[in-house]
């Protein structure tokens, strides 16, 4: 559905960036490269909700939630593995 959306709004806007690039080309991009974009949406999104998963039982007593510490701190770094970028 996304990419259909896109396909859509890719079509519809055509003549708007045909007339924004009639005169020149830009020269070089104006924003931020590909790659700093993959790891900020990573960091966004992967990064920081398990960084607060795994610290949200930092501080806590041992006898609050038992069952779920040793999980937590196990799965956290294999889930920030798991949604890294892949080089």
């Amino acid at each position: 559905m996304a990419a259909l959306s896109y396909l859509i709004c890719e079509r519809i806007l055509r003549p708007v960036v045909a007339r924004a690039f009639a005169d020149t080309v830009p020269d070089r991009p104006s924003g931020i490269g590909v790659l700093p974009r993959i790891l900020l949406t990573w960091a966004f999104c992967t990064g920081i909700p398990v960084l607060g998963i795994a610290l949200a039982y930092i501080g806590q007593p041992e006898h609050v939630l038992p069952d779920l510490v040793a999980p937590t701190y196990f799965s956290s770094p294999s889930r920030s593995g798991s949604g890294s970028p892949a080089w």
